[in-house]
């Protein structure tokens, strides 16, 4: 029987403070408010460790920009976009709490524009 090699998981997050930067758009980008954000990622198993999994994480989904966001009233600043992710956890351990770092690069379908994003996150595991 082959062994698993790739672990599929849907993530549906609430991510804050991201860097986005729109490429029709001059300047280095600005940070982002609450938006929520529904993603697949592949989590890829170490190659001759027993359960281990690699803190590369890949996947790809929706992110809907300032979403829930009260702080910005202009609804400039609210678009829908679909990416793809690579997400790095630099601490890999079965602990409850883990700080990833992200960037992903997708489409922004309000603005017509390609954006890249960046940003750390906290992910609780229960």
């Amino acid at each position: 029987m082959p062994s698993q090699r790739v672990n599929l998981q849907l993530e549906v997050s609430f991510p804050a403070g991201l860097l986005t930067k729109r490429f029709n758009q001059p300047g280095i980008g600005n940070l982002t408010g609450i938006s929520t954000a529904a993603l697949v990622q592949a989590s890829f198993y170490q190659p001759g460790k027993i359960n281990k999994l690699s803190p590369w994480k890949v996947g790809g989904g929706f992110l809907a920009l300032n979403a829930l966001s009260s702080l910005t009233d202009n609804a400039e600043d609210k678009d829908l976009g679909v990416l793809g992710m690579v997400s790095f956890y630099p601490i890999n351990s079965d602990s409850k709490v883990k700080f990833p770092l992200h960037a992903g690069l997708g489409y922004l379908f309000k603005n017509n524009t390609v954006f890249l994003v960046v940003g750390p996150g906290v992910q609780v595991n229960f």
